[in-house]
């Protein structure tokens, strides 16, 4: 089973894959950075997943949690734009691409049809 999630903070990620093993996150791709304190992001994870699975991952009385994807050690897989275009336009139908193409070259869309 998939499961896409959004806005996930780079502890959180830890965390899950504590919970569901290493390979349970995969295809992580950064947004934006979060501004939570590390006491923020703690009580917001005990929160969601429990006090006990948080200490367990994080001991000690103020741990410091990773603020970033770089400080967890996760990999951060940058992609290029153009290949990532080729890879979703390689999947669609050659005549939709090509009104696709047109409309954006500011051909009327119902002139296509």
């Amino acid at each position: 089973m998939t499961i896409h999630k959004e806005g996930v903070t780079a502890a959180e990620i830890l965390l899950l894959r504590q919970i569901h093993g290493d390979d349970a996150v995969i295809d992580i791709v950064q947004t934006k950075l979060s501004t939570r304190s590390h006491a923020e992001e703690l009580r917001r994870l005990s929160e969601i997943y429990g006090p006990t699975i948080v200490a367990q991952a994080w001991p000690g009385v103020a741990p410091r949690l990773p603020s970033n994807l770089k400080d967890a050690g996760l990999l951060v897989e940058e992609k290029d734009p153009e290949a990532e275009m080729e890879r979703i336009t390689g999947a669609m139908d050659p005549a939709l691409i090509a009104v696709a193409e047109a409309v954006r070259g500011g051909a009327d869309p119902s002139a296509l049809a």
